[in-house]
């Protein structure tokens, strides 16, 4: 599938997709990727290997941060940061440890918790 140029059907797709794998399910079957890497950092591997939908998908256990040295530079990816919760500096060396490495073309998404603070009225 190609979009604006970009051939994302041949992208790795990295991203959190939880233990129900919502966004590889997503992911597959809208944009076609069948190459990805799902990272989990709760320490709950056998219920992600149990509900893993498809063998392509490549389940790292661990912290995003664990498994940024060892992406292929020359590949290009899309990467979906899906934090559950706000920034925080963890989050921000995330970030900067992939635009660090990406390859040229690849798509980075980021999406944090975050609420609107209450209106101040004097």
């Amino acid at each position: 599938m190609r979009a604006d140029g970009y051939d994302v059907a041949k992208y790795t797709y990295l991203g959190f997709g939880s233990v129900f794998y919502a966004d590889c399910l997503l992911l597959h079957k809208y944009l076609m990727i069948d190459d990805m890497i799902c990272v989990e950092a709760s320490d709950i591997p056998e219920r992600m290997k149990f509900n893993k939908p498809y063998d392509f998908i490549k389940l790292k256990m661990g912290v995003i941060a664990e498994h940024i040295p060892g992406l292929d530079r020359e590949s290009k990816y899309l990467v979906w940061l899906d934090y559950d919760t706000g920034l925080s500096d963890e989050k921000l060396e995330d970030i900067r440890g992939l635009l660090g490495m990406l390859a040229p073309g690849s798509i980075l998404l980021i999406t944090v918790r975050c609420r609107a603070k209450a209106a101040v009225t004097f």
